[in-house]
């Protein structure tokens, strides 16, 4: 049972569809299919490495807000003679918010 779980949760992870059409006939018992170990080492690895790429792209796109958030600080200390420093670290970690990054508590 926990061979026919895991195969769908792969198959449904990448996308597979031979593999989904093949799983979509029933219980991978129940068919008496027969995998080989290799095989499915390199199912699970294919996921695994797709699940990475997908996590450090995820990361990526959060260090990205950085520079646009910093420029627009840039920008508001050009604009304005007199600021605090309060007053930035508050509009920087706003701005950070607005895009998506997650900042820690106050």
């Amino acid at each position: 049972m926990k061979l026919n779980k895991r195969l769908n949760d792969c198959a449904k992870t990448l996308n597979d569809g031979r593999l989904l059409n093949v799983l979509s006939g029933g219980d991978v018992i129940a068919q008496e299919l027969k995998y080989h170990a290799a095989c499915l080492t390199s199912l699970y690895n294919r996921e695994r490495a797709y699940l990475r790429n997908i996590e450090k792209s995820e990361q990526s796109q959060q260090w990205d807000v950085h520079p646009l958030a910093f420029s627009e600080l840039v920008t508001y200390i050009v604009e304005t003679a007199i600021f605090r420093l309060a007053d930035m670290v508050y509009l920087c970690k706003q701005r950070l918010e607005k895009l998506g990054m997650l900042t820690p508590p106050d």
